[in-house]
């Protein structure tokens, strides 16, 4: 196993109905049945990473999955993934990133809320992952702006191939949660 080459594969419950049971925290509820499972990056093509592999390389799931991040955030750094500002519907700004099928997984980075902080310049953001190839970060603001944003998203991302959620994050200090309007 090329530990080099598995990254965190952030997928919609419908992905992992079949994926093989392994180990404890082998696969990782991320909130809106969303999950991150772990796959090999094969040149594009990705391939479930199985449990015996993990067993056959002496790994916990905890220290694949922190490899992986490790190995997505070398990603994100990268040209492979394009970052863009934009202004939205009513004027609140967003960031989306895009242009790879492990771009949605980036919701899992550690340094993300630094990054919305310092793009966004708010402690508190909404992130959305509506297919594996986008992310949108915007401040959490109120709640017709984040309807007006999810309609924007859902306009422009709803013939996407890999849908993963239309449902909203909240990322904020203390981390990453599900967001459920009040």
């Amino acid at each position: 196993m090329n530990l080099a080459k598995i990254y965190p594969y952030v997928v919609p419950a419908s992905y992992i109905e079949h994926a093989p049971n392994g180990p404890d925290r082998f696969i990782l509820p991320i909130g809106h049945d969303v999950f991150a499972m772990l796959v090999h990056d094969l040149n594009g093509v990705c391939r479930n990473v199985l449990p015996s592999e993990l067993a056959q390389a002496k790994l916990t799931s905890a220290a694949a999955h922190e490899q992986a991040l490790e190995n997505l955030e070398r990603l994100a750094l990268g040209a492979e993934i394009q970052k863009s500002k934009h202004q939205g519907p009513t004027g609140v700004p967003f960031v989306l990133w895009s242009g790879h099928w492990l771009t949605a997984s980036c919701i899992r980075l550690p340094r993300l809320h630094a990054f919305a902080t310092k793009f966004l310049n708010t402690d508190t953001a909404c992130v959305s992952i509506p297919q594996r190839e986008a992310m949108l970060l915007f401040p959490l603001s109120t709640k017709e702006q984040r309807e007006q944003m999810q309609t924007l998203i859902r306009k422009n991302e709803e013939g996407a191939r890999k849908l993963v959620t239309w449902e909203l994050f909240e990322l904020s200090a203390a981390g990453l949660r599900p967001f459920t309007e009040q």
